[in-house]
């Protein structure tokens, strides 16, 4: 088999992705893994990061949507861009590949809200959130033709979102949805495992094309470990455990630790707002519920589409920052501290979620929580309002002291200070 393998070393073309679910599984993974090298150095004016001004923003998005109406993933419109709900959130984060002033490829990571993420739709996710656990959802990855072929390009930019995902917002695992005939990509190349269970429901992502829901664990126990059996002893340039893992790219720029954790794309939804000013039929499938949500989680207080003005009086306007902040708390009816994670935060109040199952939620009338970011440290009580028994806890904070004021302040500057 390697003999074949071995006179195959032409990259493959988007035409034969089809066939490949054709072939025995083992033998397919050998293939593949044959056809993506890992590129020994980048060219020095190609930078891939997170995308900040509006040009890159909509270059990615044009990008996105040229790629899915060649597909017929899409139906076309006048904006010429591919803008979803999703994308609105301040928690979606649009990574860029950038060569001089050019987005040649670009992929999103979306995280979870009450809006859920877009594989929910189709399958059942429940499980991978069991006890507490943090997914995302990476979607839109396209690559620009002819540009760095074979995996010289696609792997920086998986690698990009690896480490994002992984080391910046501190996730669980990550899912995304695959047509049937790139699967193989996700499944025999990065290792995802396929999620079985679905709802019946056709996948709206790539307008009912069928489709695959895979699953990255990001525990080290999870994918660093399999990338360390599958790939570790191959050669240097199809070893994707040196590369994901050990290797440093200079062309790579991450935010600091402390921005992911304080604060996300504030300037994307400034950015959006503007769009959907100037082409609102992009926002003509949204329900009420979904512009809700937007509203709530939109910082920047700008957001207008004609499904907005039903709104007015509705609801109460009030910010929630979503945050991804790991604390310790204090459970004093059962005199023990748990590991949690404060998942959002608003004026009065914050919701997060318990990493341990089975803790007796009933009797606690309150909480205590600490935690550090930086040099500081911080710790308050909540008053329980609401508890679930997937371990997620609604608070209000009546007794507002100097730490829970000087955390709020800095999540509300660090946003803030964003919009421009």
């Amino acid at each position: 088999m390697s003999k074949f393998v071995k006179k195959h070393n032409r990259p493959i073309t988007r035409k034969f992705w089809p066939l490949l679910r054709y072939l025995p599984t083992r033998i397919r993974a050998i293939y593949l893994r044959r056809q993506f090298e890992v590129p020994e150095e980048l060219p020095d004016d190609l930078v891939l990061k997170q995308a900040e001004s509006e040009d890159e923003i909509i270059q990615a998005l044009r990008l996105v949507y040229d790629s899915y109406l060649k597909l017929n993933y899409i139906d076309s419109n006048e904006a010429g861009l591919r803008l979803t709900k999703f994308h609105l959130l301040p928690t979606t984060i649009i990574l860029v590949a950038k060569r001089k002033n050019e987005v040649i490829g670009t992929l999103s990571i979306i995280m979870d809200t009450s809006l859920k993420l877009p594989s929910d739709l189709t399958w059942d996710l429940s499980g991978l959130r069991r006890n507490g656990r943090q997914i995302a959802e990476i979607s839109s990855l396209t690559i620009k033709k002819n540009e760095l072929r074979r995996g010289k390009l696609l792997l920086p930019l998986c690698k990009l979102m690896y480490q994002y995902c992984k080391s910046l917002l501190n996730l669980d695992g990550i899912v995304v949805s695959a047509t049937t005939e790139v699967e193989a990509f996700y499944t025999d190349l990065l290792l995802f495992k396929k999620v079985v269970n679905k709802t019946g429901q056709a996948n709206q992502v790539v307008k009912g094309n069928p489709s695959t829901c895979c699953y990255l664990d990001l525990s080290d126990s999870g994918a660093k470990e399999n990338y360390r059996r599958v790939y570790d002893k191959k050669r240097d340039r199809f070893n994707l455990f040196k590369f994901f893992i050990k290797r440093d790219l200079k062309n790579i720029q991450l935010p600091t630790q402390q921005q992911c954790i304080q604060s996300y794309t504030v300037r994307q939804t400034v950015s959006h707002s503007k769009i959907l000013e100037t082409f609102p039929e992009l926002a003509k499938n949204f329900t009420e519920r979904d512009c809700k949500v937007i509203a709530n989680l939109d910082v920047s207080n700008i957001l207008s589409f004609e499904a907005k003005k039903s709104l007015k009086d509705s609801i109460a306007r009030t910010y929630r920052y979503e945050i991804r902040q790991k604390v310790w708390c204090y459970l004093a009816g059962v005199d023990k501290i748990v590991p949690s994670t404060l998942l959002n935060l608003s004026e009065s109040g914050f919701k997060m979620v318990l990493h341990e199952d089975g803790v007796p939620l009933s009797s606690e009338k309150s909480v205590f929580i600490f935690f550090t970011v930086g040099n500081k440290i911080f710790q308050f009580y909540g008053q329980i309002v609401w508890a679930q028994p997937s371990a997620n806890i609604g608070c209000r904070v009546e007794v507002k002291n100097k730490e829970w004021l000087t955390f709020q302040d800095l999540i509300s500057s660090e946003y803030q200070n964003k919009v421009v």
